[in-house]
């Protein structure tokens, strides 16, 4: 085979190729998601923390804040209803793709999911309670109908 001058053939790139002493990186263990959740915990959005508060007044619900989920730190957690409550801040309209996959992951383990927009959250945030509270309602309103209708069997 002829090679063209100041050219190496494709073979003998590959060949080159693994004589080049490949640079090993350095293993740092990741933090432990329970870690992280005590991290972002203690830095919450202003969006974040004004939901919290109210979330926390709650009537007759026991949300916990980034709690480790199925290998996700969702930001508002209430186990018993099984619901999950996003706040979601401008880069997630680049990560869309990724928070589907996140919400389809969690609905399938049994949780509903629901996503707000920082900005709808600072400006609205009575309504946004008041959806909340609603689901909430709704899912314990379909736990008491469904554990009745267990019982009258």
């Amino acid at each position: 085979m002829s090679e063209v001058k100041g050219q190496e053939s494709t073979m003998s790139k590959r060949q080159n190729w693994k004589k080049i002493p490949m640079k090993k990186k350095k293993y740092r263990k990741p933090a432990s998601k329970q870690a992280f959740a005590n991290k972002l915990r203690k830095n919450m959005t202003s969006a974040e923390l004004l939901l919290w508060g109210r979330l926390r007044e709650m009537d007759g619900c026991e949300w916990e804040a980034q709690k480790v989920v199925a290998g996700y730190i969702p930001d508002f957690v209430e186990e018993g209803l099984e619901l999950i409550v996003e706040v979601d801040g401008p880069y997630h309209r680049y990560q869309t793709r990724k928070d589907n996959i996140r919400t389809r992951n969690l609905q399938k383990r049994g949780y509903q999911v629901m996503r707000f927009q920082n900005s709808e959250i600072l400006l609205h945030i009575d309504s946004v309670v008041s959806d909340i509270r609603q689901r909430c309602q709704e899912v314990r309103g379909l736990l008491y109908s469904s554990s009745t209708a267990y019982q009258d069997r």
